[in-house]
């Protein structure tokens, strides 16, 4: 039974942890809207830290789950089977918030993609705008010998 209960109490701090992580991720989408991107990054920088924490909290109800399924379904107590469906609904819930995460994550990278793209022309536009000026005055700035002469 105890198992379980470490199973449940993991659980139910990754759960914290995700939701936590599902709130950043909006943000992040907001962010960009924005165009606020050292938000962006900083936002990033704390789900990084909640994706360590996911880390360990992963190995603790790994570590529980080897032991629990040496246990014998049919010798369940009836207060395990409880606490079993209990731990079940919590998985449940943190597969819901982590599909939610990588479905606004896609939406993440898209909306990168298109301002990266944005970005990209408009370095372009310029860099195409310098190349005229430069051909344009390469030859016409020196007016130096033009006044010299005419005397």
């Amino acid at each position: 039974m105890q198992t379980i209960l470490n199973m449940i109490n993991v659980s139910k701090e990754k759960y914290e942890s995700i939701s936590k992580m599902l709130e950043l991720t909006q943000k992040q989408a907001q962010s960009i809207d924005e165009d606020n991107y050292d938000l962006f990054d900083s936002l990033n920088s704390e789900k990084q830290k909640i994706i360590e924490s996911i880390n360990k909290y992963d190995e603790d109800f790994l570590k529980n789950y080897d032991e629990f399924k040496k246990m014998d379904e049919e010798k369940l107590t009836n207060e395990e089977k409880i606490l079993a469906n209990e731990l079940r609904d919590i998985v449940t819930k943190i597969l819901d918030i982590m599909t939610k995460i990588q479905s606004l994550e896609d939406e993440l990278k898209e909306k990168m993609d298109r301002a990266k793209s944005e970005v990209i022309g408009k370095i372009n536009e310029y860099k195409s705008q310098k190349k005229g000026y430069d051909a344009y005055f390469k030859y016409g700035m020196d007016t130096s010998s033009y006044f010299d002469e005419k005397k």
